[in-house]
């Protein structure tokens, strides 16, 4: 009498496997993700990087990802937005007190319901629900939404627009230069 092998194991692999390929938005494995950030993420998951915890580069690319997807923001200029505020880092603290990846100051986390500023999926998800939030009042428009991202609304509104601060101009630059280079895959 032969006796079949156990495929409990095996059943759970493939369903694990198949949570991954819908997080990753794969509907058969033979098509890629159509999204670039996604690409980029699982194409570097395919050269032998593997995704770490969610603090790592690629967790956090991820987790933008992820959230972008939820609340409809370009995951590029979601990546662009970490990229310059945090280089990805789920622990810097700014000397105004704005923590982790999005960089969000505590009292517009609490708004968002962040209720833990250093855990990466917050931090980004309430991030991402702010530059949403931003988009939505500036009706897309990049300056306006990435000048109250870094200097707040009250400020846009008091100067009826971009303000004249140096470091607003400066990061409202760097963050459409990043998202250039993230276009080109660089």
């Amino acid at each position: 009498m032969r006796i079949l092998p156990d495929l409990s194991g095996i059943e759970r692999v493939m369903h694990r496997i198949k949570e991954i390929e819908r997080r990753f938005g794969i509907e058969d494995r033979n098509s890629l993700p159509t999204n670039r950030v996604e690409q980029k993420s699982f194409s570097s998951v395919l050269r032998g990087k593997r995704m770490k915890r969610k603090g790592s580069p690629a967790g956090i690319e991820a987790l933008i990802n992820e959230y972008s997807n939820k609340y409809g923001v370009d995951p590029l200029l979601a990546l662009a937005v970490a990229k310059v505020e945090s280089n990805l880092n789920p622990k810097v603290v700014s000397p105004k007190g704005a923590v982790g990846v999005m960089q969000l100051m505590p009292s517009t986390a609490r708004e968002l319901g962040v209720e833990n500023l250093y855990a990466p999926s917050e931090n980004i998800e309430g991030g991402i629900k702010y530059l949403r939030f931003l988009s939505d009042k500036y009706q897309g428009d990049i300056d306006m939404v990435l000048a109250a991202y870094n200097a707040g609304i009250g400020v846009v509104e008091k100067y009826n627009g971009v303000p004249p601060y140096r470091e607003t101009r400066s990061y409202i630059g760097k963050v459409k230069e990043m998202y250039r280079r993230l276009m080109k895959g660089e």
